[in-house]
């Protein structure tokens, strides 16, 4: 070329290119190598999944209709949920799963237990302090943790619960386990409650026993000092008149203790536990009403948008069919409501009367 002109720069590229052909083809041969290497070397994970269905309501295992408290609000729903969630993924759950599973006798955990080379080496240096003793169920249950996954099927009360692990007989064990030990944990926390009610229970027999005996105690030195005791209590018209008197405030004094039991106890239920609720034909009939369309709504919205008119439609029938069921709810939880306070305020007039009639009684 003239002197003013200059080669093209695509030329030079490619001269450059050529020169270094050998350099750039051993290059990209040792990428590919390395990543056939990795790629028979890489341990298989495997994914088993188990699916659970968690519902609000508690089971009727109480004589007073069950004991709990929470609200009707969506905001509530999904604090419930979310709590569940968390409960899924708690080392108790996870330290259940490995009791269930005898996560420490298996040879494998043992092996994954060893200390690497980097630990063997940290080893060697000398310390001031001791080492802590791990427990290796703690090893157990970090090792259960670190494989869990939760994934909620969305709209609606379903959970996905899976486990990873590169033995694909292992991982349904442990997804299974984990599912167990929830359902354990949720089971034993609600008798939990009940064992708190039958301690209040026990707690208001025993304060009447007391003043039982207190009121015998009395009774026999009023009889003394006013000198009405006499061998045959049948033939003592003032002491027979008082001792019933005492036994039927006595009595009326225990309804009155279970009738307020009762009270608190609705008062503070979930609404959806009440067993006036669980035995309504027409609140089984809502429910299961809210669930199609619910099972039909999370069908279909896993393939349309929500703004699909079809879909809009179906998510109104699913909210006003959750608004009726709520109403209904509602409507047996304050009848109920009602008549356990009426219960408690006839039982308490009953023991303020026998009591102004036991005063008079003992001052005739």
């Amino acid at each position: 070329m003239g002197p003013g002109f200059s080669s093209s720069p695509l030329r030079d590229y490619w001269a450059v290119l050529v020169s270094r052909r050998w350099v750039l083809l051993l290059i990209v041969a040792t990428h590919m190598i390395v990543a056939l290497i990795g790629t028979f070397v890489a341990v298989p994970q495997y994914r088993a999944t188990t699916t659970l269905h968690i519902e609000r309501h508690s089971p009727d295992i109480f004589t007073f209709q069950g004991l709990g408290q929470s609200e009707m609000s969506w905001s509530s729903y999904a604090d419930f949920y979310q709590t569940q969630y968390k409960i899924l993924s708690s080392p108790a759950v996870a330290r259940r799963a490995a009791e269930r599973l005898e996560w420490t006798s298996r040879p494998t955990f043992h092996e994954t237990s060893n200390p690497g080379i980097l630990a063997q080496l940290k080893a060697l240096i000398p310390r001031s302090t001791s080492d802590v003793k791990i427990d290796p169920l703690d090893v157990a249950v970090a090792q259960v943790l670190g494989g869990l996954e939760i994934v909620p099927e969305r709209n609606s009360q379903l959970v996905n619960v899976s486990w990873v692990s590169d033995d694909p007989e292992w991982a349904p064990d442990v997804a299974n386990a984990l599912a167990a030990a929830y359902i354990e944990y949720n089971i034993e926390s609600q008798f939990s409650t009940t064992d708190q009610a039958q301690e209040f229970l026990v707690d208001q027999i025993s304060k009447l026993k007391r003043e039982i005996a207190t009121i015998d105690a009395d009774l026999q030195e009023y009889g003394e000092q006013n000198r009405i005791l006499s061998l045959d209590d049948s033939n003592n018209i003032t002491l027979t008149a008082v001792k019933d008197t005492a036994g039927r405030r006595t009595a009326a004094q225990t309804r009155l203790a279970e009738a307020e039991a009762t009270w608190r106890a609705v008062e503070q239920i979930e609404a959806s536990a009440l067993h006036e609720v669980m035995e309504s034909n027409l609140i089984a009939r809502l429910r299961q009403e809210f669930a199609s369309y619910e099972a039909e709504y999370s069908e279909k919205a896993r393939r349309f948008k929500d703004d699909w008119p079809r879909m809009e439609v179906l998510k109104s029938k699913l909210e006003r069919a959750g608004e009726r069921l709520d109403l209904e709810v509602q409507r047996i939880v304050e009848q109920v409501r009602a008549t356990a306070k009426t219960d408690y305020e006839t039982a308490k007039h009953e023991v303020q009367t026998l009591e102004r009639l036991l005063v008079d009684q003992e001052h005739a």
